[in-house]
């Protein structure tokens, strides 16, 4: 009787444990599993709300526009010591403020065309620019992106961003989520490793699109340089 009794409570116990490990395995995590960068550094397709006229520095000022806009004219000085924020003219006597993405910025007083987004009354968001001597005649051509790639082109984990193994000029794969707040230029984005808000310039992509995205990384914000649809 005993024998019998014992082997009942083998066979028990066993099967406690199979089912416990069954269990647990069906609950691991299953790895993340990035795609593969693509061939070239990604470029921001065209707007919906690409603005085809050049707005004037006093419209911007007065707050009368809003939206994506197209400037012309040139920098008088820097704001303040951050390196991005300038102010610009483009009658010698209206200024507004630009906020650059990066320190890459044009010398005071170089004519340039710029492309980007009215943050605020008197203040815009540069998505890109470059040197134009002569005004563009509408309807407006926007600005070149970067060409400048990079030898080699990886894909950088939102989980190292935000570990803050990683930081500088990053390349991420993901999607957005939801909107931040209620600015309509930062989103919450993720990869499946982590989430990180990401500030938009100009042309933000559809919630949940699979996309990449190229910006400088902080720790727990990108400002966005280009994206495009994987």
């Amino acid at each position: 009787m005993k024998k019998v009794i014992n082997q009942n409570l083998l066979k028990t116990a066993l099967l406690s444990i199979l089912v416990l490990w069954s269990c647990s395995s069906s609950n691991d995590p299953k790895p993340i599993t990035l795609p593969n960068p693509p061939p070239k550094l990604p470029v921001t397709p065209p707007s919906p709300n690409l603005p085809t006229t050049i707005t004037s520095v006093s419209d911007i000022k007065s707050g009368s526009k809003t939206g994506e806009v197209f400037l012309y004219g040139y920098l008088t000085a820097k704001k303040n010591d951050d390196d991005k924020e300038w102010f610009f003219t483009d009658d010698g006597t209206n200024e507004i403020i630009l906020d650059f993405a990066s320190g890459d910025v044009p010398s005071i007083n170089t004519k340039i065309l710029v492309y980007g987004t009215v943050e605020d009354v008197g203040e815009v968001d540069v998505f890109r620019w470059e040197a134009e001597p002569v005004k563009p005649v509408d309807p407006v051509d926007p600005p070149n992106p970067p060409v400048v790639q990079p030898p080699t082109i990886t894909i950088t984990k939102v989980s190292d961003l935000t570990s803050g193994n990683t930081y500088g000029k990053v390349l991420l794969a993901g999607h957005t989520t939801e909107k931040k707040g209620s600015d309509d230029d930062e989103w919450y984005f993720t990869d499946g490793t982590g989430t990180i808000v990401l500030d938009f310039p100009a042309n933000i992509p559809t919630a949940g699109q699979a996309i990449f995205v190229y910006g400088s990384g902080g720790q727990f914000e990108v400002d966005v340089d280009e994206w495009a649809p994987q």
